[in-house]
């Protein structure tokens, strides 16, 4: 009884650890990238989606490293479907999402798409490093083809930076290279210790460890997008 309560108390740790640590590492890496000039629609292209996607990355990383492929996957397919079934639907119920047709037409089925590929890849039960590669091409390709194609008309943010001296400069600096590392720090730390309370609860319950991936592990990772 003791051991699985103090599985439960890692896994709420590393949970609030991930969330405060995302948090930290998506407003750092905002700050810096006004700092250097980029465009604010540019960011949430790129800095604010891989950010709020950066405690999956470090969960699955860590589940690898301790030899856990299944927590590994089971994390990064439970999160997606946390994200459309959870986070879209208790959005909705706040208030009706309205779905631009640059989503319908382009982004959903590329979504779909890159579903299915992974589906296909996976489906010998082994992904390789070549479809490491391949599915990271893709995020390149795409990343490059969103920001050259992204009309800023149709967006709601803004790309008008405020005026920055320097003493305010070196100032934002500081305190954004701060948030940076508190955030990394945050992160490495809360991944450990989520994926090992994890381990520690499928072995306590005996239960698979793919099983506690899709479901506790991929709630946790996906609170920021939350």
């Amino acid at each position: 009884m003791s051991e699985y309560l103090f599985s439960i108390v890692e896994i709420i740790v590393g949970i609030f650890l991930l969330f405060m640590g995302g948090e930290f590492f998506i407003q750092g890496s905002v700050a810096l990238s006004l700092i250097l000039g980029i465009p604010q629609i540019v960011i949430g292209l790129t800095v604010v989606a891989l950010g709020t996607s950066s405690p999956e990355l470090l969960v699955s990383l860590n589940s690898v490293f301790k030899g856990s492929d299944s927590l590994a996957a089971s994390n990064v397919v439970g999160s997606n479907i946390f994200n459309i079934l959870v986070v879209l639907g208790i959005s909705s119920l706040i208030t009706p999402l309205k779905v631009k047709s640059r989503i319908v037409r382009r982004d959903v089925p590329l979504l779909i798409a890159i579903s299915c590929s992974v589906w296909a890849m996976s489906s010998t039960g082994t992904l390789t490093w070549q479809s490491g590669i391949f599915l990271l091409f893709c995020l390149l390709i795409n990343t490059i083809w969103e920001i050259n194609t992204i009309n800023e008309k149709d967006d709601d943010i803004k790309t008008a930076e405020p005026e920055i001296n320097d003493f305010s400069l070196s100032n934002n600096l500081v305190s954004t290279i701060t948030k940076l590392v508190f955030g990394i720090i945050l992160l490495s730390f809360g991944a450990n210790v989520l994926v090992s309370g994890s381990q520690d609860l499928a072995r306590t319950l005996g239960i698979k460890e793919t099983i506690i991936g899709l479901t506790i592990l991929a709630t946790g990772t996906s609170l920021p997008e939350l």
